[in-house]
């Protein structure tokens, strides 16, 4: 992809989409909810104040900011929470846990619903305002948003504007009512929704450019046959690119129902890492990709973006947690891009309905030249 992607800690990222307007509704989606890393480091960027660095101090702040502060509600799976010492919540925003049927309450999502116009401007009276959207793989722990290597991509929806996303927008949330249902809505879900409802214009999906809109996976149907579906790519036009921690254990009828549904030229899954407890692929996976035929093969991350440094001196290996699929041709000119929290998995791929709840977005990256070779 490009060299112009910003990198550095989620929480910096998020402050900068932010830019210094005020935050009127905020939801997180998480896998693992470590509560006290989220109100000490998350929870401050979403007011326009200032807090104190001194932890005692900070949460009395910003316990008397959420009295008239911004609606906030996090939800995550409920067998996820992080129960160490000292990490249980102690301020009064929503926590949603998130008991499912099937599978896991796997989405990494971001929605907050900002003022357009930067936090100092003059404000009139029913100021325009725009939804921010971030979907990704960082959990909402110290190791996601600080610590691994991540995936995350941001998303703005204006006031009046046309979006292929509000279709998208508006079933996803309609799905986390569904699955929080014995819980009630909290109250940051509801501004969200109108906003979606009443300031977001339909977007019809016809237009006279190539370029792909943006669209939302939350398992509609399997991930394979919902992006055969929206993309309509060439056959052996496109390469293929995988980045995942983790894969199916047994076999890659995923990875063999993916490459069925889009055709590439050829495949590569960035190599696992086998001396990370619990990440890599197994050797009965390994033995399925390799039947699979020529075009799939395996590639390799550059070291500099595994290495994690302090003070300019290596002290150990970042956990490559990124979940991307990366579609690309240099016939056509096109990348094309599915960023969020689907591992290589049945789980991951299959329908919400029978297997975990996911979300990814697919991103066409316009103005980029495709690289000549696969990692």
């Amino acid at each position: 992809m490009s060299a112009e992607i910003p990198t550095g800690a989620l929480s910096a990222q998020l402050e900068e989409r932010i830019g210094g307007r005020a935050v009127k509704a905020a939801v997180f989606t998480t896998f693992s909810f470590e509560p006290l890393f989220f109100e000490e480091n998350v929870l401050p960027l979403l007011f326009e104040e200032s807090f104190s660095t001194v932890s005692r101090l900070l949460r009395c702040q910003l316990e008397e900011a959420l009295i008239t502060g911004p609606p906030v509600a996090v939800y995550y799976d409920a067998g996820a929470l992080v129960t160490t010492a000292g990490s249980s919540a102690a301020l009064d925003f929503r926590k949603v846990p998130v008991f499912r049927r099937t599978g896991c309450f796997h989405p990494k999502v971001i929605l907050l619903l900002l003022e357009r116009e930067p936090a100092e401007a003059k404000r009139a009276e029913g100021a325009a305002t725009a939804l921010l959207l971030g979907v990704g793989s960082a959990n909402l722990t110290r190791s996601g948003w600080w610590e691994n290597l991540e995936s995350f991509a941001f998303l703005e929806v204006g006031s009046e504007e046309k979006s292929s996303l509000r279709a998208d927008l508006r079933e996803f949330l309609r799905i986390l009512r569904n699955e929080a249902e014995r819980v009630g809505e909290p109250e940051a879900l509801a501004p969200i929704r109108r906003f979606l409802d009443r300031e977001v214009k339909r977007f019809e999906f016809r237009t006279r450019s190539k370029v792909f809109q943006p669209r939302l996976f939350f398992g509609q149907q399997a991930l394979p046959q919902f992006l055969a579906k929206k993309l309509l790519l060439s056959k052996d036009r496109f390469n293929l690119e995988i980045l995942s921690p983790y894969f199916e254990e047994s076999d890659a009828g995923p990875l063999s129902e993916l490459v069925d549904a889009l055709a590439p030229r050829e495949v590569r899954l960035l190599e696992p890492q086998p001396e990370v407890q619990g990440a890599g692929a197994s050797g009965a996976f390994i033995e399925s990709v390799a039947r699979l035929g020529a075009k799939v093969g395996w590639g390799r991350l550059p070291e500099t973006l595994l290495s994690r440094k302090k003070s300019g001196v290596e002290v150990t290996r970042r956990f490559a947690h990124a979940k991307v699929l990366r579609l690309w041709s240099q016939a056509e000119g096109r990348e094309i891009v599915a960023i969020g929290s689907a591992n290589l998995t049945r789980a991951a791929f299959g329908p919400t309905k029978a297997g975990n709840l996911e979300c990814m977005v697919l991103i066409e990256n316009e103005g980029q030249a495709a690289r000549r070779r696969l990692l």
